[in-house]
């Protein structure tokens, strides 16, 4: 890999493009069903809830709700985004 590129997984959120870097993804996952956490206090900040990732449970962030764009149910042609952030799973929903 050139240092002097960043190389970036582009994807797309209510029609916007939006980038993140590929070396933070883990891995990319069709549609799954969301599994909401009950009495959730942090919902505001983006949590949507959680997935089971092989026996594993990821927290699920909505980047639409952190970017102010409408929320919206996971559809058939949605994808998962797995990133490792600081040494923990954590999956993004994105169109």
């Amino acid at each position: 890999m050139n240092p002097d590129f960043l190389d970036i997984l582009v994807f797309s959120l209510d029609g916007q493009r939006h980038g993140v870097p590929v070396a933070e993804v883990q891995e990319l996952l069709p549609a799954l069903a969301i599994m909401p956490v009950p009495n959730a206090g942090f919902l505001e900040r983006g949590f949507e809830g959680v997935i089971n990732l092989r026996g594993g449970i990821v927290p699920v962030l909505s980047l639409r709700r952190r970017f102010g764009m409408p929320v919206k149910g996971v559809a058939l042609t949605d994808h998962f985004i797995v990133l490792r952030l600081h040494d923990r799973l954590t999956a993004v929903h994105v169109d």
